[in-house]
């Protein structure tokens, strides 16, 4: 299956998954041919982008964060609290929604670690919230922890700070420059004051914007001073920023591995190099076209190299090239140039 933001579905595809609006309600259901007619009908909703299966869609199988069941329902009671939360007022019912919540995503992706890959998900709503991108965020940040073997509990903490960890970007704390390099103080002790949340997870929220090269803030902490859940949301934050880069202008998938190298300083080398062994950069049913002008489409990551995936060659200028298997980048001419939704 493959990814299409709405600005680019074409008809003539199969529904790889449920649409559902914003209030969790089924639009279109799976298997449904997308005709001209559904597709004008879906570029008039909010929605930001589908999932498709072609004649070239070789993997079916859904990531979690793809199915829209697993995300939407929980996006407005975050919301909920947020903006509580920006008026400078606490309340428990819905912080303990958010913690049930956190408790369910956690153990579901500690059950099923050993099968889930690290990937990208783009938000599926058009809105100006940051919300659905943050639970995005948190998912993956909260499943590297637990394929580093963190324990279900610690891994609660993280998912939990993840989620709360802007709060000190409320209203109530003032818009200045000075308050927003001050927010992850402002948020941790917004939460102890309000709620009373562990230290384990006030930690992380202070230290979010640390970076390992100590050139972060608000405190410069440098390497391991950092602790480990914000050295970890650091990698997750990075790979979400540099890929929704990447969504936004496809061209940037030719410099994604230049943008990821000139950023490594501020990443803990030990936990970035295993974060790339369990990452999807390129996923799998990704169009890529190559600089000698080839389409392929990615039908492996190769581990130890994520950056540079197996593509199977569906459309070439030279007869010989189509149905070839390449390594990016293992030849001139096969580097990448552009990400691309379809091939014709």
């Amino acid at each position: 299956m493959r990814m299409i933001p709405l600005t680019h579905l074409q008809s003539n595809n199969i529904l790889a998954i449920d649409i559902l609006d914003e209030n969790s309600k089924v639009l279109l259901t799976k298997g449904q041919l997308l005709t001209a007619g559904l597709v004008n009908r879906l570029k008039n909703t909010n929605l930001a982008c589908v999932y498709i299966i072609d004649k070239y869609s070789q993997d079916q199988v859904p990531t979690y964060t793809a199915i829209p069941q697993n995300i939407l329902q929980r996006i407005s009671t975050l919301n909920e609290l947020r903006n509580i939360n920006q008026s400078g007022q606490g309340d428990f019912e819905t912080l303990l929604k958010i913690m049930h919540t956190v408790n369910d995503i956690v153990y579901t992706l500690y059950a099923g670690k050993q099968n889930y890959r690290l990937n990208y998900e783009p938000n599926k709503l058009l809105t100006k919230s940051p919300t659905e991108t943050n639970i995005y965020v948190a998912i993956t940040t909260t499943l590297f922890a637990l394929k580093l073997g963190w324990n279900p509990n610690d891994a609660v903490n993280l998912c939990l700070a993840v989620l709360l960890r802007d709060i000190g970007l409320a209203a109530h704390f003032g818009s200045s420059n000075i308050a927003r390099q001050k927010h992850p103080i402002n948020g941790a002790n917004f939460l102890k004051s309000t709620y009373d949340l562990p230290e384990e997870i006030l930690e992380i929220i202070r230290q979010h914007h640390e970076l390992y090269d100590g050139t972060g803030f608000p405190n410069k902490l440098h390497g391991d001073n950092i602790c480990k859940g914000a050295r970890i949301l650091k990698i997750v934050d990075l790979y979400y920023s540099l890929q929704e880069k990447m969504w936004q202008n496809p061209a940037r998938a030719s410099v994604l591995t230049e943008d990821l190298q000139i950023r490594t300083s501020y990443l803990d080398p030990v936990y970035l190099g295993l974060f790339m062994n369990n990452v999807d950069i390129f996923h799998k049913d990704m169009l890529l076209q190559l600089t000698c002008g080839d389409i392929g489409i990615v039908v492996k990551t190769v581990k130890t190299s994520p950056l540079t995936p197996i593509l199977k060659i569906i459309k070439s200028s030279n007869p010989s090239h189509v149905n070839q298997l390449v390594k990016v980048a293992s030849q001139p001419g096969f580097k990448i140039k552009s990400l691309v939704y379809y091939v014709d």
